[in-house]
């Protein structure tokens, strides 16, 4: 899932890129590349200079790897007030962006927060 997201969020990689950001080795991340495509996930690999593994066509998942302490941490930032105050007011409406984004299972505690 680490890899799917790292793609989603950063196009495309290397095998060393991934390898580095999830401190495993090359051959660890070919046979995870392996993996995901035995799993349906749409991964291509380009080679050449410009090359490495990227999703193919836009694809996206909705699994977002999100826990409960992750939900927590990202619900409990500055207060509304503290956020005027800095001038982030277009901010304010960022807890409800996130809040309907949210898997079902953390809305009563992302809501509590």
């Amino acid at each position: 899932m680490n890899i799917m997201i790292l793609l989603q969020n950063r196009g495309k990689m290397t095998a060393k890129e991934l390898a580095d950001e999830l401190g495993v080795s090359e051959r660890t991340i070919l046979r995870d590349m392996d993996a995901l495509t035995h799993a349906g996930i749409p991964v291509v690999s380009e080679r050449g200079k410009d090359g490495g593994w990227r999703l193919l066509d836009h694809f996206r998942s909705r699994l977002s790897g999100l826990n409960s302490a992750d939900m927590t941490s990202l619900f409990l930032s500055p207060s509304k007030a503290l956020l005027e105050d800095l001038g982030l007011h277009h901010s304010l409406d960022t807890r409800q962006k996130l809040f309907g984004a949210i898997p079902d299972t953390y809305r009563e505690e992302a809501q509590a927060m």
